[in-house]
């Protein structure tokens, strides 16, 4: 990763990761390489960072704090750094707040995603 949030690939050239999400890059990324491989492009990306971001759980979890984190990390495993949850814990309506350009909650049905075994769609 080159300053500023961009990454050089041979072929390719210089891909800006710079404001987008795991999914955003990747997409762009698998599009960027498809000019250049037949079939499916398959790949990973794994978000990796020097830079401490924190965390802070609140509501009916075992542990309020704030966690430091600095890697990509799943909502189950940041409640689980909180000791988990507590039998007053409404699943169904999980709120995640973060700063930057939205300040809307974005709210997640954890039951849901549990029940239908997607989790990995929680990262």
């Amino acid at each position: 990763m080159k300053e500023g949030g961009s990454i050089a690939i041979p072929l390719i050239g210089e891909l800006s990761a710079a404001g987008l999400t795991k999914l955003q890059f990747s997409n762009n990324l698998r599009q960027k390489l498809a000019e250049y491989i037949q079939g499916e492009v398959k790949l990973t990306v794994t978000v990796s960072s020097g830079v401490a971001q924190k965390v802070a759980i609140l509501g009916a979890v075992s542990r309020q704090e704030t966690y430091t984190i600095t890697n990509d990390v799943s909502l189950l495993e940041i409640l689980s750094t909180a000791g988990g949850t507590t039998p007053e814990s409404d699943l169904r309506h999980i709120k995640i707040l973060r700063r930057g350009a939205t300040r809307e909650p974005v709210e997640v049905d954890l039951t849901s995603y549990i029940e239908n075994g997607n989790i990995e769609a929680l990262r």
